[in-house]
């Protein structure tokens, strides 16, 4: 706090009457201040003054310089890796390219229904509403539909991953679907971190997963699966803010190449135009089997 001069003349009374006492003057007595003792006072507020703010600005910048503590993230977690969209329920409707080997090309539309980590329901209509296709894919494993040709299949991942070569299981068929980092280990390793790219592996049995994140974005921009049997490649672009929060795709191209030629894709599968809602309602997942519906063996049997 800092006095006006007749504040200063208050706050000097005490210290004067003392100094008369000293000097023998008749006790009780006032001395009055001098305007010599009213510049000295004044001067040595004005270097309170400007001393005070300077301490005050040191001060601050020690402050400001302290580390602020850093949240490190958990050994074998993806925190601070990639943003994953937070729901309990989730449908999305996407148009969906389908190109084998002979560069035979189809294309429809698909909707999706999640529960996460529980569920995934989809079905395939051709342009004109029809549906062809409907399946259901669990932690346990995949049941399809195929309308036209009034056949179903049924199997669970290690068939699964013995007819067609991947490291499939249901988190890392939602991760595919997501654009988000697929936990089919309990760990990961960081092998590369700079400003344009994280570069995160895992590994599952004779499967090594790259995943390429983008920093800023928080989000996997491609994932590559390699191994002897053959390999798998899924590439996401054009990601668009949520008002739900999070970012997602609108487009993502899977690519699955056979042992026998590495070079060309054996399969590719692009979404696109991807639309997203948020249920505040659980959804229903219907997928009955018809009886009179032929059971297969593989998908290649459609």
């Amino acid at each position: 706090m800092f006095y006006s001069a007749r504040d200063t003349k208050s706050a000097l009374l005490p210290a004067f009457t003392f100094v008369q006492h000293m000097h023998g003057n008749r006790p009780g007595a006032i001395l009055k201040p001098s305007s010599t003792h009213i510049q000295q006072a004044r001067s040595m507020n004005k270097w309170c003054l400007r001393h005070g703010l300077w301490l005050l600005v040191w001060a601050c910048c020690l402050q400001a310089c302290r580390p602020v503590p850093q949240k490190v993230p958990r050994p074998g977690t993806d925190e601070c890796l990639v943003q994953a969209l937070d729901f309990e329920y989730l449908k999305i409707s996407a148009s969906i390219g389908y190109q084998d080997y002979a560069h035979r090309y189809s294309s429809a539309y698909v909707n999706f229904r999640i529960k996460k980590d529980n569920l995934i329901w989809f079905s395939v209509l051709v342009p004109w509403g029809i549906e062809i296709l409907r399946g259901v894919i669990t932690p346990a494993g995949i049941t399809l539909l195929n309308h036209m040709q009034h056949t179903y299949y049924v199997h669970d991942y290690a068939t699964l991953r013995a007819l067609y070569p991947g490291p499939w299981d249901y988190a890392l068929i939602q991760a595919l679907l997501l654009g988000e980092l697929a936990r089919i280990s309990p760990t990961h390793e960081v092998i590369k971190r700079n400003y344009q790219h994280i570069v995160v592996q895992q590994q599952r049995d004779a499967w090594t997963l790259t995943h390429l994140i983008d920093p800023s974005l928080q989000k996997v921009e491609k994932l590559i699966a390699t191994a002897i049997q053959g390999s798998l490649v899924a590439s996401y672009e054009q990601f668009k803010a949520r008002q739900e929060g999070g970012l997602l795709f609108r487009r993502a191209t899977l690519d699955w190449y056979c042992h026998t030629d590495p070079t060309q894709p054996a399969m590719t599968v692009t979404l696109k135009n991807m639309k997203v809602q948020w249920p505040k309602k659980p959804l229903h997942f219907p997928c009955s089997i018809p009886e009179k519906y032929e059971k297969k063996q593989t998908i290649l049997d459609f």
